[in-house]
């Protein structure tokens, strides 16, 4: 939030990068609203989604207009109904920049450089210097390099970058989260208020969430008609979620005690690090005295945190 914040008080181009499902398009209405406030529009285009992308974009064919799509003036011509107009005051968020032809990516470079255009129903040149906001996957920089996005566009795209880290970096924030989206999704069932206990927190964030934050909000709008009693249980997440992560496949042929060992593991381990190493947070989140997490973390060869204090 604070490189949120910091790329709001500038107006250059905002790349916001991260892993799918881990917020990216949030994060970027979250940068729009405090630029431009809640009000301005605020135009997302994914690139590959659109049917006829230059038609969306600039709302006239290139080959339609004199001077392969400029007027005299050299400003490239629009319409009045295309994004970049609705855009105008506000945001162009673009998804996928590297699904544009490049005969588009030029257009877009030009009309972001003039910082003006040629309407074509109002015959004269129109200010056009909307936000410039791109959401992108991790590979952004090789799109660059080989030459699926153009430099100039990729330039104008990214003076600012906000890297989003996927949701198994970032472990302390999942209960918050987690209580967020539960809440979203009680309210839009007509369901009642349903807290996380800590176990339940503790579980949350020992999951892998390959997905990010997309496989959580799934997840909590699955669970919230079944739980019982306004609180979710570890048996409730249990019940629908199947503990996979990489490093727990290996255990598919071992036993049963071999199993619970493992999870057990990387339950505590977790909790540990939601709590930053204070053995004596852990052990009330676990349900546990302190002196059974200790003898749990040697049985277990969980290594004492680094950074342990309490």
């Amino acid at each position: 939030m604070d490189a949120v914040q910091a790329a709001a008080a500038r107006h250059d181009g905002v790349l916001v990068c991260g892993e799918p499902g881990s917020g990216r398009r949030t994060v970027a209405r979250e940068l729009h609203r405090l630029a431009l406030g809640p009000d301005a529009p605020f135009v997302e285009v994914d690139c590959p989604g659109e049917g006829d992308l230059e038609m969306a974009v600039f709302g006239v064919a290139a080959a339609s207009s004199s001077g392969n799509g400029r007027e005299r003036s050299g400003l490239d011509r629009v319409s009045k109904a295309s994004q970049l107009c609705d855009a105008a005051t506000g945001t162009l968020c673009l998804a996928n920049v590297a699904e544009m032809p490049a005969r588009l990516q030029a257009r877009l470079v030009r009309v972001l450089r003039d910082g003006e255009v040629a309407v074509a129903e109002a015959g004269r040149a129109v200010p056009l210097k909307p936000r410039l906001i791109v959401v992108s996957d991790c590979g952004w920089d090789a799109a660059i390099d080989d030459g699926r996005i153009r430099a100039d566009l990729g330039k104008r795209c990214s003076a600012v970058r906000v890297e989003v880290p996927p949701l198994r970096q970032r472990r302390e924030d999942i209960a918050a989260l987690a209580q967020a989206l539960l809440d979203e999704a009680c309210a839009a069932q007509g369901l009642g208020p349903i807290a996380i206990p800590m176990p339940a927190q503790a579980l949350l964030a020992a999951l892998p969430w390959q997905e990010n934050a997309r496989e959580l909000r799934a997840l909590l709008e699955n669970l919230a008609p079944r739980v019982l009693g306004g609180q979710l249980r570890v048996e409730d997440i249990l019940s629908v979620v199947q503990i996979d992560g990489t490093a727990r496949t290996v255990l598919a042929n071992g036993t049963l005690r071999e199993a619970r060992e493992h999870f057990e593991r990387d339950y505590i381990v977790a909790a540990l690090e939601r709590h930053r190493g204070r053995i004596g947070e852990a052990a009330s989140a676990l349900g546990i005295q302190r002196p059974n997490l200790y003898r749990k973390m040697r049985a277990l060869k969980v290594p004492p945190p680094r950074a342990a204090h309490g």
